[in-house]
């Protein structure tokens, strides 16, 4: 649904509104939690192959870095 229907959807709206106000307007989503299950795939093969477990937590992209 939201990469399906809410992108682009923002992408005609950010359009649309640069147009209008005469500005570049741009819509910005945290797309970070729409492939939690494809990470957490990723992280249990890289430890079942035998990766750290901290090292297949960045690699995988499971923890994101805090500010």
């Amino acid at each position: 649904w939201h990469m399906g229907c809410v992108l682009p959807l923002a992408r005609i709206l950010s359009h649309e509104l640069t147009m209008q106000l005469d500005t570049e307007v741009k819509l910005v989503f945290d797309n970070y939690p729409l492939d939690m299950a494809g990470r957490a795939g990723a992280f249990q093969r890289l430890v079942a192959g035998g990766m750290p477990m901290d090292k297949a937590a960045a690699v995988s992209g499971v923890l994101v870095a805090e500010d």
